[in-house]
């Protein structure tokens, strides 16, 4: 049976720049998407910014996208 192993959470503040943080529950690690750049966080940084900065939007079973690293090539993940 699969589980639920991805959270998903947005930023609150409107005001600011959009920004998803994509949390890996079994591994403890963190995909932060936000200005056109993808961060990968540790534990102790997800949760330093978690708390305040972003809401739970789901958890999901996982996570499916194309990453452009320069026009003319694709990485498909």
């Amino acid at each position: 049976m699969a589980s639920l192993s991805l959270r998903v959470y947005q930023k609150i503040n409107p005001s600011v720049e959009f920004s998803v943080l994509l949390e890996n529950k079994k591994l403890k690690e963190s995909l932060l998407f936000q200005a056109g750049a993808i961060s990968a966080l540790t534990q102790p940084e997800t949760d330093a910014i978690r708390g305040d900065h972003y809401g739970r939007l789901m958890d999901v079973y996982g996570c499916l996208g194309v990453l452009q690293v320069c026009p003319s090539m694709f990485l498909f993940l």
